[in-house]
């Protein structure tokens, strides 16, 4: 793993956007072996990442039972913005999609909350890499519950296209009429940053979305890892008082 800052603090700030992301409180960690073989570094680079943490609040250790999420210490601030990249991207740039992983899985218990369905029940999920002019831009996560999640799995001309929300209203009539969106400074992890050609821990923007319906209900959940480098977001205020 080849970074600027030291191996531990490195994975510790890994260890805290994972944690964000798709843990709730109380949801146990995996093993010390399984995080040495995933971030590549020894076992008392971990041990020492996972001292701060604990003193920090984040995480309790228990004697014969594990490591366990606390929750957040510190609450982020959201801020709205006026347009969402995807949309914009598809609209404006001529943005090509690389399609990494596709199928139906169990979703982690963040997104199951934002779909607003039971833990248990499967949903359809796309990992998708988008390039302009053939350099990568971000990677993406996209979840879909199963009504007609598995529509999409079957149909290249939607997934094939980076904003999901423009083409639920070509081929299926499907409106989106709100969407809740996060933006927030992370790290690249492991599981995408080759992907987009950055290092391991090296900064990202990371963007959660969740797409509603006129009823409110959750269409489908979005996470989004963009290069910084590649970046500028623009935000207009009315009221600049």
């Amino acid at each position: 793993m080849q970074t600027t800052i030291p191996k531990f603090l490195n994975v510790k700030l890994l260890l805290q956007a994972r944690m964000v992301r798709d843990m709730a409180p109380g949801d146990q960690l995996p093993g010390e072996a399984a995080l040495q073989t995933d971030f590549d570094v020894s076992r008392a680079t971990i041990q020492q990442a996972m001292r701060m943490l604990e003193t920090e609040g984040w995480l309790r250790r228990e004697q014969g039972r594990g490591t366990f999420y606390l929750g957040q210490p510190v609450r982020q601030m959201e801020q709205e913005t006026s347009e969402l990249l995807e949309t914009l991207a598809e609209k404006t740039y001529p943005i090509t999609v690389d399609v990494r992983q596709k199928g139906v899985q169990f979703p982690p218990h963040k997104v199951a909350e934002h779909l607003g369905i039971p833990g248990g029940q499967q949903i359809v999920y796309f990992e998708r890499l988008g390039l302009l002019d053939g350099k990568p831009l971000l990677y993406v996560y996209t979840y879909l519950p199963m009504e007609y999640g598995m529509q999409v799995l079957n149909d290249p001309d939607v997934y094939k296209h980076l904003s999901f929300a423009l083409q639920l209203e070509r081929k299926f009539n499907v409106e989106v009429a709100q969407v809740t969106q996060t933006i927030s400074a992370s790290l690249a992890d492991p599981t995408f940053a080759q992907a987009l050609e950055i290092d391991v821990g090296a900064p990202v923007i990371e963007g959660e979305r969740t797409y509603f319906s006129k009823s409110g209900t959750p269409l489908f959940f979005t996470r989004s890892f963009y290069r910084g480098d590649r970046h500028r977001f623009v935000v207009r205020l009315k009221d600049w008082r």
